[in-house]
């Protein structure tokens, strides 16, 4: 979804770190693209990390591989997937209709891993939600997985200018 030349390397402690200052209204983080499980040697400390500074937090995270295939990819993946509550596993296919409000797309599956995903309540996820954010550069963005109808909406309503090239 994302041009993996994209953004800026940060150190792991450093990021975490910073996740570990945000305020206590914040139920857990979601890693998405870059593909997280390309990226697991590294995402496993931090997940470890923001763990043991929040340990009352969920961690979410989406993949474009199957749940099996990317606990084959390394050691790191493997290790992630013990640290992670939630999967949303499956390639993106823009042709598939939701099935979940949490998947993207009718193919993506997802998975309870730990006692904390499965008090999450997932089944009862409303569709339509999203958060609205700000990134470092000062750019709008919406986060959440929004139909293209409603994401245009929101997007035209908050003044949010689509980016000239999109990895949808």
């Amino acid at each position: 979804m994302r041009d993996p030349s994209a953004g800026k390397p940060i150190a792991v402690a450093t990021l975490a770190k910073r996740l570990g200052r945000l305020g206590s209204s914040i139920a857990g983080i979601t890693i998405s693209g870059g593909e997280p499980m390309d990226q697991a040697d590294a995402l496993a400390p931090f997940v470890k990390m923001v763990k043991k500074q929040r340990p009352e937090w969920n961690v979410i995270v989406y993949t474009g591989y199957s749940k099996a295939k990317a606990g084959r990819l390394s050691e790191g993946a493997k290790e992630l997937l013990t640290l992670v509550d939630v999967l949303i596993d499956g390639e993106y296919r823009r042709s598939v209709l939701q099935k979940h409000p949490l998947a993207g797309s009718g193919n993506q599956k997802i998975h309870c891993l730990s006692a904390v995903g499965k008090k999450m309540n997932i089944d009862n996820c409303t569709y339509g939600a999203a958060d609205f954010g700000i990134d470092g550069t000062g750019q709008a963005m919406l986060i959440g997985i929004l139909n293209a109808g409603t994401r245009a909406k929101a997007q035209k309503k908050l003044g949010i200018v689509k980016p000239e090239r999109s990895y949808e």
